[in-house]
């Protein structure tokens, strides 16, 4: 057979372009044929339970000076998201502990925010530590407040008595004497505008400050001035860092019903502290209490 005259058969040719869309149909069904997906699975997170808010606590007032014997109030403001409880003050000396309370465990005060006080009396001189703590219905603590509290006993009281100074006069509390100008523990000198001064200025003389101005103190409700200084409102403004870096050997202005403190240099008598009862032009009567601070 000559190859160059050789021709498919029609037939033939139909059936191989048959075979040939029946295998393009199968390949294209293997590419539509649905594929399963894999999704990645999320890591299941526990929930964390939410921090409980602890109550606060704050101090409003408290005397860092108490006497021994005298009532003290501690005041405090307290909150607590679930309810306050209760509320703690523990009182610390050296090796003595005790705790005043406000309130009950296990009992709720009916309210998230809350201001009170809470009530102590020193029975012994020395330095305290008090710590507040304010406590919610689930008995949570907050973070403490603390405050330290020196404590006095009563003042020793030497001398009470009355004096007239003229201008010029010096005077010892103790002795009782009357001098010129120097010795004792201040002098009296007489202004040109005819008012008068308390000096402190010739040593050893130490020095003074007016402690209450006329009108300040009603000095009339402790009756004389040896009562008023056992009072804690008057030892506790003797015994402040203002009035102790005030005192002066400078001329102290004198008024009538004024309050004054001059310190002594020598024992006994620490301190002097004498009223202005009048001024005339002779001079001034003073009534004065010498006494220790133990």
């Amino acid at each position: 057979m000559n190859p160059k005259t050789f021709k498919f058969p029609k037939n033939n040719l139909w059936l191989i372009l048959m075979l040939m869309m029946l295998s393009m149909a199968c390949n294209l069904s293997d590419l539509t044929k649905p594929t399963s997906v894999v999704y990645p699975t999320a890591a299941i997170v526990p929930t964390a339970s939410p921090t409980p808010q602890l109550p606060t606590i704050e101090l409003v007032d408290a005397n860092t000076i108490s006497i021994v014997g005298e009532e003290e109030n501690v005041v405090v403001v307290g909150y607590a998201d679930a309810g306050l409880s209760y509320f703690e003050l523990a009182i610390d000396n050296e090796d003595r502990h005790s705790t005043v309370r406000e309130g009950q465990p296990g009992t709720a005060l009916e309210t998230t925010t809350l201001e009170t006080s809470l009530v102590w009396t020193p029975d012994e001189s020395g330095e305290y530590t008090l710590t507040l703590t304010a406590y919610d219905v689930n008995n949570l603590a907050s973070e403490a407040a603390k405050i330290n509290v020196n404590v006095y006993a009563k003042p020793e009281i030497l001398i009470y008595d009355g004096i007239f100074l003229s201008p010029g006069d010096s005077y010892d509390f103790m002795a009782e004497k009357i001098g010129e100008l120097t010795g004792g523990d201040l002098y009296i000198s007489r202004n040109n505008d005819g008012t008068y001064s308390a000096w402190a200025d010739n040593p050893p003389q130490v020095g003074g400050i007016r402690l209450y101005a006329p009108g300040e103190l009603d000095i009339a409700e402790y009756f004389n001035v040896d009562e008023l200084i056992t009072k804690p409102v008057v030892i506790k403004k003797v015994l402040s860092p203002e009035v102790q870096s005030g005192i002066s050997t400078t001329g102290v202005d004198l008024e009538e019903q004024g309050l004054y403190l001059f310190k002594r240099s020598q024992a006994p008598g620490e301190y002097i502290l004498f009223e202005v009862d009048s001024i005339d032009p002779l001079g001034v009567f003073l009534f004065c209490t010498v006494f220790n601070l133990p």
